[in-house]
């Protein structure tokens, strides 16, 4: 039998975000600026704080969501139109639009969340492994 190739339409992301990267790149996907200085210290000290990097994802991007500058669609908008929000976050942190399996996966777990859907769907997509990197 000969030789099978197996290609993905779109290149696979090989490369990781540093964590520089990372706090720029988060800062302006959620609020359509550039991170100030100061603020940029203070959330790269949370990644020299300690050794673990998942841990130091996870508390960088959950301190960015809960900041209350941050505005974020309301869940009545959002369970109305769950594809729409779905496809507009993959979008937004990806840069291309969830297949169905994808879909079908976060519609479910918009129809489980009782309150603050949006921080806890964009919290699942900037902690995925596909989020930090490019």
């Amino acid at each position: 039998m000969g030789e099978i190739i197996v290609t993905h339409p779109e290149p696979l992301k090989k490369k990781y975000k540093t964590h520089e990267q990372f706090i720029r790149i988060a800062y302006i996907d959620l609020f359509n600026k550039t991170i100030d200085p100061q603020r940029f210290s203070g959330a790269r000290n949370i990644f020299d704080s300690q050794g673990d990097d998942d841990l130091n994802y996870r508390l960088f991007v959950r301190k960015l969501i809960t900041e209350a500058k941050l505005q974020l669609p309301p869940d009545k908008v959002i369970k109305r139109e769950p594809d729409k929000f779905i496809e507009q976050s993959y979008l937004k942190f990806f840069g291309r639009y969830p297949n169905g399996y994808e879909k079908k996966v976060l519609i479910n777990d918009i129809n489980q969340i009782k309150d603050s859907v949006a921080d806890k769907i964009y919290y699942i997509l900037m902690t995925s492994e596909e989020y930090r990197t490019f």
